[in-house]
């Protein structure tokens, strides 16, 4: 009985067959009806089992097909139009299974595998922001808001917007590209997804700055698209 290659449907068969005995099967069984109902049967069972496997498969996104959209929105991913399904699959457990870090030299080593030019902006705690005062939330009565009743904004404002700030939770990347000079098309992706690398590996306290030079020149530096640096 040809089963065009499926295995398993071939194994529930001879199963099948076996089941009942040398006498209660006749001598040219694979050509009578009886062997079509129990090669449908085998079929039928086949395809069940596979959905149960299918089934158990979701569980990982390096196997999952029917939740492998779920698994990209859930991981914020947007596979290329012409993604093969591998692709996507390769992408969603490559993200699903990122750990957080703290680690400076480990985070270095994988920003300057996307592009060498990468590199990090070790924080000067003499010369870092580490509090910024005041009180985080509205007082329980309401008697002391934040916003002055008739001002703007006051019905909503109950906390401050950056409460214990600290400039040693920002991650300050630098891609160096050179003075004045504006990134291209591939080094903007290059930096979007070094954002986006950034983002899953980091603490949620921690913000992420990413410029193109460090320090500037007058009439030279772009200075929206770069960061401030150098001695006071």
């Amino acid at each position: 009985m040809d089963f065009g290659g499926n295995q398993r449907a071939e194994r529930i068969y001879r199963a099948l067959r076996s089941s009942v005995g040398r006498g209660g099967a006749p001598v040219d069984e694979e050509r009578s009806i009886l062997d079509l109902w129990r090669k449908c049967r085998a079929e039928a069972f086949a395809v069940g089992l596979e959905a149960l496997e299918r089934a158990a498969l979701q569980a990982f996104p390096s196997h999952a097909t029917d939740a492998l959209g779920y698994y990209e929105r859930l991981l914020l991913l947007t596979p290329a139009p012409d993604a093969t399904t591998e692709e996507r699959q390769a992408a969603a457990a490559e993200r699903y299974a990122l750990k957080v870090q703290s680690s400076i030299r480990q985070i270095a080593e994988a920003l300057q595998r996307l592009d060498e030019r990468f590199s990090i902006v070790e924080t000067d705690e003499a010369r870092s922001t580490t509090t910024l005062f005041g009180r985080a939330f509205d007082d329980f009565a309401g008697a002391e808001p934040y916003v002055e009743p008739g001002e703007e904004g006051a019905p909503d404002r109950h906390s401050t917007g950056w409460p214990n700030y600290s400039s040693e939770f920002v991650a300050d990347v630098v891609l160096e590209l050179g003075d004045g000079v504006l990134p291209n098309a591939a080094e903007r992706l290059v930096m979007a997804e070094a954002r986006r690398y950034l983002h899953d590996v980091l603490p949620a306290h921690n913000d992420i700055r990413i410029s193109t030079h460090r320090g500037f020149t007058l009439d030279v530096s772009r200075l929206d698209l770069t960061s401030l640096g150098g001695d006071a």
